[in-house]
């Protein structure tokens, strides 16, 4: 069943990374003017020695401070979305597959994006042997997720053998496949 002109799947984490490249990129940018200022109130001919000009020194420090804060607002988030992603591809190829049961679907009321809050899926899992049963949370969902997992279906769950608080809720890369974004 494919549904057209529905979700915003990858579109919104795609416009993040692009928004913090930027950032950084700024902040990058700053850094380099402030290292360009301190070059010029230390060329003197004598590397030990600084001019005295006080206006000098507020224009590096107010551009260092800029340039830290941008380029810290940029990288920090981008450094933990690639530290996710690759720990979410690694439980992808190697991780054990659990086939869960769909409990319910919420909006995430904690985020929001231009006014909207994302989709979670609740799932869980019964260990037969420990008699134990597992939930999982389904990363945000910017597709409505009802139409390919109702309440009741399965769903796909990687989880890492050793350590199953290391695990992936696999609904964004079916919904990618199933809903056709034309937005």
């Amino acid at each position: 069943m494919k549904v057209k002109g529905v979700g915003e799947g990858m579109k919104k984490n795609n416009v993040l990374t692009v928004m913090f490249l930027i950032f950084a990129v700024i902040g990058i940018g700053l850094l380099a003017g402030a290292m360009i200022l301190l070059a010029n109130l230390c060329d003197t001919g004598d590397p030990w020695e600084v001019r005295a000009q006080s206006g000098m020194y507020v224009a590096f420090l107010i551009l260092m401070i800029l340039g830290i804060v941008f380029f810290c607002t940029g990288a920090v988030p981008l450094i933990i979305l690639r530290i996710k992603k690759q720990k979410n591809k690694r439980l992808l190829e190697k991780g054990r597959v659990l086939y869960a049961t769909v409990e319910s679907i919420d909006r995430n009321r904690s985020y929001n994006v231009n006014g909207r809050n994302p989709y979670v899926i609740y799932c869980t899992w019964k260990d037969e042997y420990a008699d134990l049963f597992y939930r999982f949370k389904s990363g945000n969902l910017w597709t409505n997720p009802a139409l390919i997992f109702p309440e009741g279906s399965e769903i796909e769950v990687y989880v890492d053998p050793n350590d199953f608080r290391k695990y992936y809720v696999d609904a964004e890369r079916k919904l990618s496949q199933k809903i056709v974004d034309l937005t």
